[in-house]
């Protein structure tokens, strides 16, 4: 039940930091809990793709590293790595997400696959912002807004759901 307050808060973190970027307003949440959710983002998608490998379930252990890839860029921040390996797994990310949504819309699920599509966008202006910052300047910070907008749409999408209703 903690992942999606956490999936909130991330979502809520990203269009702030998009408002910052685009020279808005200051990003008012503070830096230790920015930190924890990220962490705890991070943390989430280890073990998800852990439990998927540990499961033997391969596919399942693809989806879940798409799905976690933007978390799991976020830890990989928190560690320090350098701003053209954090751009370079945004890239993988956005790569592999466009590999899963593909497969999704064949398989007919078309919502799904479009909001990975989203999250694939997102994740290559935030990748060309890293990797070229002086290219275009507004990619980074369109590039969060449109995860944190599609990481909204998917909390709402889960909530709604009748598999979380039922829990």
């Amino acid at each position: 039940m903690l992942s999606k307050p956490r999936s909130v808060l991330s979502s809520a973190d990203k269009l702030l930091n998009a408002a910052e970027g685009f020279e808005i307003m200051n990003n008012p949440l503070p830096s230790p809990l920015r930190t924890t959710v990220s962490a705890l983002g991070a943390g989430f998608a280890v073990a998800n793709v852990g439990a998927e490998i540990l499961d033997r379930d391969w596919k399942g252990a693809v989806v879940d590293l798409a799905d976690g890839a933007v978390s799991l860029t976020g830890g990989a921040k928190l560690l320090n790595m350098p701003r053209l390996g954090v751009g370079g797994m945004y890239a993988a990310g956005a790569a592999l997400n466009t590999v899963v949504a593909i497969g999704e819309i064949k398989n007919g699920e078309r919502t799904d696959g479009y909001l990975r599509i989203g999250d694939a966008v997102g994740m290559s202006l935030v990748a060309l912002d890293a990797l070229a910052p002086t290219a275009c300047s507004a990619a980074g910070p369109l590039g969060l807004a449109i995860l944190g907008s599609i990481g909204l749409v998917g909390v709402v999408r889960d909530l709604n759901s009748s598999s979380f209703r039922a829990c």
